[in-house]
């Protein structure tokens, strides 16, 4: 929320801040009047399984695939330490690991030939005009999202084998094969997005900082403003631009904020799917089918929560007046 000094009248400030363009609450407030709470929750579902992420992300409306597949990977998991299981329980086991199983397979079907749509992005990277990196941490990040497209197409290339041969397509063999060298390309592109979530982590603490600086120094000088205005008795003028680079900066640094904390969850999202990959290419045995259960469980639910918000986001726009 924008904060109102004392010393200036709330309809003025809200005034002020429309003139500038700035909202004066978080996006989610100022959707009331642009469209029906249950119309967005049914275009952002329909969006959601237009697209291949969201059918991935998406299964039975807002239950998620991965989120279902993990959920009775933990269940399993939690009955072999359940010594008060019920007999009618233990004989529905079988058919939960098969339904697990399916819907694993299922989610890497719908995002077959994915590299497809990696080797654009991979062209574009390489077709952009090369610029001078303003410090070492930006030219590193370059790199590394550079090495981490070229690893996307070989990781995706392998999903597909290893699919293919869990549909019968291809050989058991070449099923292994794939999903050894898969394993391997998706921990060196998720060891990759952890180095870049922390380079945009400390980008994004550096550009908050200079922002409340020189918030800061703003607030100062509209303080002294208004004791000067007061002490004359002169009405506060609304077309002071002081005013408005105050409101400007205190938008900047909510929505810096904002972005800061969706690349806190996706980092999150990527020490998940790094500790799950780490057990298949390093061979750990001790605690794994429990691991991995729960970090693919938090994995599942951290990326339809980003996805969700990415779609809702999408039609929380303030509407023309």
């Amino acid at each position: 929320m924008v904060r109102t000094p004392s010393y200036l009248p709330t309809t003025p400030w809200i005034e002020q801040a429309q003139r500038y363009g700035i909202p004066l609450s978080n996006t989610g407030k100022l959707l009331h009047a642009a469209m029906p709470n249950r119309m967005k929750v049914s275009t952002s579902q329909n969006r959601l399984l237009a697209t291949d992420a969201g059918r991935d992300k998406i299964f039975l409306l807002t239950n998620d695939q991965k989120i279902i597949q993990y959920a009775i990977k933990l269940f399993l998991w939690r009955s072999k330490s359940n010594p008060n299981l019920s007999i009618q329980a233990k004989d529905w086991l079988p058919y939960l690991k098969n339904c697990a199983s399916g819907l694993s397979t299922t989610r890497k079907c719908l995002i077959l030939f994915a590299w497809k749509r990696t080797i654009p992005d991979l062209y574009q990277l390489l077709k952009a005009p090369k610029q001078p990196a303003g410090n070492f941490l930006d030219a590193l990040k370059g790199r590394l999202t550079l090495i981490s497209a070229i690893v996307q197409i070989p990781n995706s290339i392998a999903d597909d084998f290893f699919c293919a041969s869990k549909l019968g397509l291809v050989g058991s063999k070449t099923g292994k094969l794939a999903e050894k060298y898969g394993a391997l390309f998706w921990w060196t592109d998720t060891f990759l997005q952890l180095n870049i979530s922390a380079i945009n982590e400390i980008v994004t603490n550096g550009q908050i900082r200079k922002l409340q600086s020189r918030q800061d120094h703003l607030q100062q000088c509209l303080e002294d403003m208004s004791e000067d205005k007061l002490s004359n008795k002169v009405e506060y003028s609304l077309s002071d631009e002081t005013l408005g680079a105050f409101l400007r900066i205190d938008a900047d640094i909510r929505k810096a904020e904002s972005t800061q904390m969706w690349a806190r969850l996706s980092a999150l999202k990527y020490v998940c799917d790094f500790i799950f990959v780490s057990y298949d290419v390093f061979g750990f045995k001790k605690g794994q089918e429990g691991t991995q259960a729960i970090v693919g469980l938090t994995a599942g639910l951290l990326s339809t929560l980003k996805l969700w918000d990415k779609h809702y986001t999408s039609l929380s726009k303030v509407p023309d007046m």
